[in-house]
């Protein structure tokens, strides 16, 4: 693909991410929340396959893989994954913090565990997308009950709306400099994004380690390793 191409490619995948959560509005107003969230759930991975293409660009995903990931539900899915964490992550550094995935709980303390937890619960959190979405679509017999889309609640859908909506908003920015600088810039910029993000967020832990541990944003057990790395 020429790099026109991709432009295309990726304004097409956003504009239709953007009409799916619209239409979703629209369910939602009808009390709809399961279709509501079947177009939600949809619309995220439009906006995965947008970051994919994009990608294509600059090397991060050759001629074959693109094509791969692309069809894949679960990659589409991890890369929206992805996202929440660095929001869950970015919410705890600001002294916002919220539960992703089960914003009712309290919020503890970050542990030093924390992160290898995020990284393993990505592939249960996958699946779990996939859960949401089929159970949006289909009637199904489960532990001998039936469910239905008509079963979901409309704040769930809420949820779910306002974090694909940023998620689009997010992706739409850092595609438009991933498609508009120079190649060597742009593959720059994607480095950041896939590696030097993670890089910048321990430095901000090992920077404020003090002030988060003070504040009881993380655990003791954290503080001591994290001043231990500091020196």
């Amino acid at each position: 693909m020429t790099d026109s191409d991709i432009e295309e490619g990726v304004q097409r995948c956003l504009s239709n991410a953007k009409s799916l959560l619209k239409d979703a509005k629209l369910l939602l107003k009808n009390d709809s929340a399961g279709h509501a969230l079947l177009l939600i759930m949809s619309a995220a991975e439009e906006t995965s396959k947008a970051f994919i293409y994009a990608g294509r660009r600059v090397g991060s995903w050759k001629h074959g893989k693109t094509e791969k990931d692309l069809l894949s539900h679960a990659h589409k899915y991890t890369l929206f994954i992805s996202y929440l964490i660095a929001r869950a992550m970015e919410d705890v550094f600001e002294k916002r913090r919220r539960r992703i995935f089960h914003p009712k709980q309290p919020d503890k303390p970050l542990n030093v565990d924390n992160f290898v937890e995020m990284a393993q619960n990505s592939k249960v959190a996958q699946k779990e997308l996939w859960k949401i979405r089929q159970a949006a679509l289909y009637v199904d017999r489960k532990n001998k009950r039936w469910t239905s889309p008509s079963e979901f609640e409309i704040a769930e859908a809420e949820f779910w709306l306002k974090l694909a909506e940023k998620y689009t908003h997010d992706v739409e920015f850092q595609t438009r400099n991933i498609l508009k600088a120079s190649k060597d810039l742009a593959t720059e910029f994607q480095t950041w994004l896939q590696n030097d993000l993670v890089q910048f967020a321990k430095n901000y832990l090992l920077g404020h380690v003090d002030e988060l541990y003070a504040d009881r944003v993380i655990t003791h057990g954290m503080y001591t390793k994290l001043k231990k790395n500091a020196r």
